[in-house]
């Protein structure tokens, strides 16, 4: 799809007229990066690789051809953390193809007693990233929508430990696993010797779905 960049702040594909994200609300500066470019035209129905190259133990690729980074509206060009994952494009999708959807990323649960005092706002920060990862698997799986529930330990300066998946009902493995590789990066304040431990619940709907 021609005239996409990359969002400054989620690094989702938007229109390069557009200037505020319609996904994360920030406003987009005079330039910005441009979308990435595909080595070989693609078929709709084409396979297409989203992150970086996974390197195997001898340090060659796992693929003989280097991953194609996928570029459709609102879907950034890489997976948080994750190694090569492929995307089918559903048989319906064309160059104007623009998969929708919407999270809640609900209150902090806190399991410890140690407090984070900017855990919401942090939370907050990565609405649009968060965003990013279900709109990126509503690419493969354009019904879906469902919730997801992720347990992240803190440590005592405030850096994640730990994000991980520990509950989801009708969401795919890729999308809620590149929200806790999101989460995983994030940096909260320090909450104090002991960390800090929470659940937070993410629910997913698409504007059909409701």
């Amino acid at each position: 799809m021609s005239g996409l960049v990359l969002c400054s702040s989620c690094s989702r594909h938007v229109r390069a007229s557009e200037r505020t994200c319609p996904f994360c609300n920030e406003a987009q500066p005079a330039v910005r990066p441009p979308a990435p470019t595909y080595a070989k035209p693609l078929s709709r129905a084409a396979i297409v690789f989203a992150s970086a190259t996974a390197i195997t133990a001898c340090g060659k690729t796992q693929k003989d051809d280097p991953p194609q980074a996928v570029t459709l509206y609102g879907v950034p060009p890489i997976d948080a953390g994750n190694s090569i994952v492929p995307i089918t494009l559903p048989d319906e999708a064309s160059t104007t193809f623009e998969p929708h959807g919407e999270v809640e990323v609900g209150a902090l649960k806190m399991m410890t007693t140690g407090k984070l005092a900017d855990g919401e706002r942090v939370m907050k920060d990565l609405h649009g990233r968060i965003r990013g990862c279900y709109t990126r698997g509503l690419v493969n799986n354009p019904s879906m929508q469902g919730k997801v529930t992720l347990s992240v330990k803190v440590a005592a300066n405030g850096e994640v430990l730990e994000a991980k998946v520990s509950e989801k009902k009708d969401i795919d493995s890729l999308p809620a696993d590149c929200m806790a590789a999101v989460i995983k990066k994030a940096r909260f304040a320090a909450p104090g010797a002991a960390g800090a431990s929470f659940t937070v619940r993410i629910t997913c709907t698409t504007p059909d779905g409701g």
